[in-house]
């Protein structure tokens, strides 16, 4: 199963708004900037009907542009419907994109694409254990299968976890126990409607019989690339390290790569705490890997603590194809420089 650029950049929420070679919105003859603009392009339907603020605030305006009325701020985790995205003001240089929501436009950048995602629980399966994702927005853990209990972290949507077991409460509702992704330990419970659980066919190995497999990184183009026996045969956009926090040059190998984790670091202003973050491929012996995100939809640019943000859909590819091969049954695959999968930075 292979991606090309234009099919993974559709999947993963920016969908063809964020090619580099996109054209602008064409406003020529416009006297002020609430009136109506003209797209030089095809609207594009929204990767999914929801957006979930993903920072502080995210301001929601009259046209796509921050020159024309401020309507509102939506605050973080507020939840947004989504009904096109156009291209507008490329409020920073690597992104144009804005979705339309009721009554205006909001950019892009912080609004992760949601679905709102119940599931049938499966509690005879979780006490041989199996990885799960947040297919809500977000949902509340909590120490105790019990919503009156202490509340724990807020995990997102998309993020990832390992359920060690189900449990229901007092009233009859399942809850899942979940592990690897936030405690190294058993850890918090969460409802076992908002975990939707990872087939074993979905981490599957990729492309086994080809020869050579390796991943080249531009910085400066911030592009991903896949080739196998030196055909490219998936590209998407990213986002690496920044300033101090750079993305280290050079010809590495995949090391480590496992489902999830939880990565902190950071002091102050600078702290993060980020649970569950998904199917991280690590290259570099201080860290450096290849993951998935939830925090933004910002791609294109330099912002990360070192690390290549890619969309999610790009994460669990990269994950499944890289050697060494992962296996479901003990969920990590550690690799031998030389003989896993180089990952060129450049």
């Amino acid at each position: 199963m292979h991606f090309t650029r234009r099919s993974l950049l559709k999947l993963s929420g920016l969908a063809t708004g964020l090619m580099l070679s996109a054209p602008y919105l064409e406003r020529a003859g416009v006297a002020h900037a609430d009136d109506v603009f003209t797209p030089t392009h095809k609207i594009q339907k929204p990767p999914t009907p929801l957006g979930r603020i993903a920072i502080w605030g995210v301001e929601v305006f009259r046209q796509p542009n921050t020159q024309s009325r401020l309507l509102r701020t939506a605050g973080r985790d507020d939840l947004i419907n989504l009904y096109e995205q156009v291209l507008g003001e490329a409020v920073l240089p690597n992104n144009a994109v804005w979705f339309k929501t009721d009554g205006g436009y909001c950019y892009s950048s912080y609004v992760q694409p949601v679905t709102n995602t119940m599931n049938v629980p499966e509690p005879d399966l979780a006490a041989k254990a199996f990885w799960a994702e947040v297919s809500m927005p977000f949902t509340d853990s909590f120490f105790a299968p019990d919503t009156t209990s202490e509340k724990g972290m807020r995990l997102y949507y998309s993020s990832v976890f390992r359920v060690i077991a189900a449990q229901k409460d007092e009233v009859g509702r399942w809850w899942y126990r979940l592990q690897e992704g936030v405690s190294v330990g058993p850890g918090p419970y969460v409802r076992a409607i908002d975990m939707r659980r990872i087939r074993p066919a979905e981490l599957t190995p990729l492309a086994t019989k080809a020869k050579t497999k390796r991943i080249d990184i531009d910085l400066t183009q911030q592009l991903l690339t896949a080739f196998e026996d030196d055909k490219a045969v998936m590209t998407t956009i990213i986002a690496s390290g920044i300033g101090q926090f750079f993305t280290p040059k050079g010809k590495h190998f995949v090391i480590f790569k496992t489902p999830t984790t939880r990565m902190s670091g950071g002091v102050g202003a600078d702290f993060y705490d980020l649970p569950g973050v998904p199917f991280p491929t690590y290259f570099t012996e201080r860290g450096a890997a290849v993951h998935g995100v939830y925090w933004h939809n910002d791609f294109g640019r330099p912002r990360s603590h070192g690390c290549v943000n890619v969309p999610q859909a790009a994460a669990k590819w990269v994950f499944r194809w890289t050697q060494p091969v992962p296996v479901y049954a003990n969920d990590k695959a550690y690799g031998i420089p030389g003989q896993s999968t180089a990952v060129n930075v450049f």
